[in-house]
């Protein structure tokens, strides 16, 4: 089976469709086959909506199979929100979930930002108005992989086009589910959401990497035009690889959790989606 849905096709259980209620928003509808199959229950009007950016290509959305049913099976309900976005189609959701995609990270995010091109363009335009829309409103946020370098880009860090940047023996683009392990700093969200463990082997799927904290700390320092040592980092690293590069970063007052990995892919490492589930609720 085609681990993708397709806009206006209907794929295992699965519908998206656009219905028009002010702005187009494209929703999905479950059939019970499909939530029986996931081992989830059916949502109804109580259950909190999160909404998710499918992907476009070649002018039709795609959203993975395998994302929406974890989302389902962890008590959430789904509003796929269209690239022609205003805003208005965050009304109604409890959160915001950001997946990996093939938009543009805009260049000024990357640390050659003097061969910025590209700031807002078509592709990656829905992504950071939505992130953006989504932070004003205070809404938890959930985002995987490139959308999570879209993220920390948006908070204001840097991230490294190549992983190359560090000296590393660590494969951190598989196209298999090989990976590495990842090493979870104590008292943070991501330790308590992966039930209180110090590492979990992931997969690793990116070639963009957020840069390291020296190096962010000494951006911060120019731009702001203070020492390096009151430099306060506008997130917080949550957990790294054993070659430093950073894995996962966020902030837990603004309930923001940045994952450079697809825990749609490897739900029995944790509850990653059962933890942002309680968040909607907080």
């Amino acid at each position: 089976m085609n681990n993708y849905l397709k806009y206006d096709s209907f794929v295992d259980g699965v519908y998206i469709h656009s219905k028009s209620i002010g702005d187009d928003t494209l929703q999905v509808k479950l059939s019970a086959k499909f939530c029986r199959d996931a081992d989830c229950k059916f949502p109804d009007e109580n259950t909190p909506i999160v909404g998710v950016l499918p992907e476009l290509r070649s002018n039709h959305y795609y959203a993975d199979m395998k994302l929406v049913r974890e989302i389902i099976r962890a008590g959430m309900n789904v509003v796929f929100l269209p690239h022609s976005f205003s805003g208005e189609q965050l009304n109604g959701c409890c959160g915001l979930i950001v997946p990996d995609g093939s938009f543009l990270i805009p260049d000024n995010f990357y640390t050659d930002n003097h061969k910025a091109k590209n700031l807002l363009h078509s592709d990656n335009f829905a992504y950071v108005q939505c992130v953006a829309r989504a932070m004003e409103r205070n809404l938890p946020i959930l985002a995987i992989n490139k959308g999570g370098l879209l993220v920390a880009g948006l908070c204001g860090l840097q991230i490294c086009r190549s992983i190359n940047e560090f000296v590393t023996p660590l494969h951190h683009y598989r196209t298999d589910d090989g990976g590495h392990l990842v090493n979870i700093k104590k008292d943070t969200p991501l330790f308590e959401a992966l039930n209180r463990r110090e590492s979990v082997r992931v997969n690793s799927r990116h070639t963009n990497v957020l840069a390291s904290v020296r190096r962010q700390r000494e951006h911060l320092s120019e731009v702001m035009g203070i020492p390096e040592q009151d430099v306060k980092l506008p997130l917080d690293i949550y957990a790294e690889a054993n070659d430093g590069v950073p894995e996962a970063w966020g902030l837990a007052d603004k309930k923001i959790l940045c994952v450079q990995w697809n825990p749609e892919l490897m739900s029995a490492e944790g509850g990653i989606f059962d933890y942002f589930s309680k968040l909607l609720s907080l």
